[in-house]
């Protein structure tokens, strides 16, 4: 599309990467005055979605189903998807916006689509839910009779819901559900409603806890869990957190917020005290002095400056924590390290040395975790239309350190360091837990 392919790059690396993560996708539904289908999980082969055509009624939304659905692989879906929008912003006739919605557990996201303009929208979280679940379902074998594929099958109006998603039991910070925490994070209206300005705040936590909560869940039972989160600044994502452990896997939790900032303690405690929670500890202190006890479960870090994201990541290798997540914030450490003869013309830019260096930093993490017997995931947990720091370190614990995986990241981390010329702190700063875990 002519002008516009800023645009369509956006939407099609966010259906992309909702079709490539088939953990989480749920759907991507295309609508135009000409034209309406839907992407939905396949029930058969891994690499495929459900490709399924509507007919539209004129001067209506309401839609019904043409022919059968296709399997069809992830790379035909987005060329699918990519033709529709073109045809779409091509087209001149008046009332003629097209929307694409695409829908994953981390949430929602639409484009609306005019001649000449690609534009990405908010939309509410579970909107998008509803616009999948209200969308037409085949009817049973025995009542389609003899019509033909090509005839349209059944009809329904397609609306999502007028209150989507409120009081849903797989949403553990709903406002029905939450409403006592987010009353007291700040984030809703006296009437009980989520405040305009506290959406996308709330789409990172919540989207964050969609991650997090497998890992929590994988924690072995026997035992209280324990849960460190490094740097906890306004404790927001911990006070979630352990909404998300004690009341909706009911499971028996001891949580601790470190943080060198005296303030940022002092006003986690008051909001402990508003809330009521007995089974949270903030401590003033940085990690490296945090006095940790024998076990710790999972370790958090959110939006960590530089180095101090490494020494949330030795705390729990450290630890042989079962989880550990982080988002890493400003990173400076490799940017002014970086010596690399085949890169060096290109250096001389600032702008090119710091994203270089953010990159290196995040595989040697990465690397790091992976050799010290992780499994790693390196995930964009919200758009970078939300927060450009939106990239998340994922790691549970998979082998041990010796095991032939790990031994493999190893070496691939020495040729790394190797290749630029870094002296990263993470792996000396493991050692230096490790050392003060062994004297204490």
């Amino acid at each position: 599309m002519p002008g516009n392919e800023l645009g369509l790059a956006m939407a099609l690396r966010s259906a992309g990467d909702a079709l490539e993560d088939r953990g989480r996708f749920l759907g991507i539904v295309f609508s135009s005055p000409k034209r309406a289908f839907a992407l939905l999980p396949a029930t058969g082969g891994e690499h495929t979605v459900s490709l399924q055509r509507y007919a539209l009624q004129p001067g209506s939304r309401r839609l019904a189903i043409r022919g059968k659905a296709q399997a069809v692989t992830g790379e035909a879906a987005l060329a699918a998807v990519e033709e529709a929008i073109v045809g779409a912003g091509r087209e001149s006739a008046p009332g003629g916006e097209a929307t694409l919605t695409i829908v994953s557990r981390l949430g929602s996201v639409e484009f609306a689509i005019k001649p000449g303009a690609i534009r990405r929208r908010a939309v509410a979280p579970e909107a998008g839910l509803g616009l999948i679940q209200a969308l037409p379902r085949p009817a049973p074998a025995a009542d389609r009779g003899a019509a033909s594929p090509a005839t349209p099958t059944q009809h329904q109006t397609w609306e999502p819901p007028a209150t989507p998603g409120r009081g849903d039991h797989d949403d553990p910070l709903a406002p029905a559900r939450a409403g006592s925490l987010l009353a007291a994070l700040g984030m809703l209206t006296p009437d009980g409603q989520l405040k305009r300005s506290a959406r996308r705040k709330y789409n990172q936590i919540t989207h964050l806890l969609s991650l997090l909560g497998e890992m929590l869940a994988s924690v072995p039972r026997g035992r209280e869990m324990l849960i460190v989160d490094c740097g906890c600044g306004k404790s927001q994502l911990l006070f979630a957190v352990n909404h998300l452990v004690t009341e909706h896997l009911g499971r028996r939790a001891q949580l601790v917020g470190i943080d060198v900032d005296p303030q940022a303690i002092s006003n986690a405690q008051a909001l402990q005290a508003r809330l009521g929670y007995q089974n949270m500890t903030f401590v003033q202190s940085s990690v490296r002095d945090w006095p940790r006890p024998a076990a710790v479960d999972v370790v958090l870090s959110l939006h960590a400056c530089d180095v101090a994201t490494d020494e949330a990541l030795a705390l729990g290798i450290s630890a042989d924590a079962h989880g550990i997540a982080a988002v890493p914030c400003c990173q400076a450490e490799a940017a002014r390290q970086i010596d690399n003869p085949t890169v060096a013309a290109a250096l001389k830019h600032g702008v090119l040395r710091r994203r270089l260096g953010d990159w290196l930093t995040d595989a040697v993490r990465a690397l790091a975790l992976e050799a010290a017997g992780y499994g790693v995931k390196v995930l964009e947990y919200v758009s970078p239309l939300d927060t450009p720091k939106n990239l998340l370190l994922l790691a549970s614990r998979d082998a041990g350190p010796g095991a032939p995986a790990a031994r493999r990241a190893q070496t691939a981390l020495d040729d790394l360091v190797a290749a630029y010329g870094l002296d990263p702190s993470l792996p000396k700063l493991i050692k230096a837990h490790q050392a003060q875990a062994s004297t204490s």
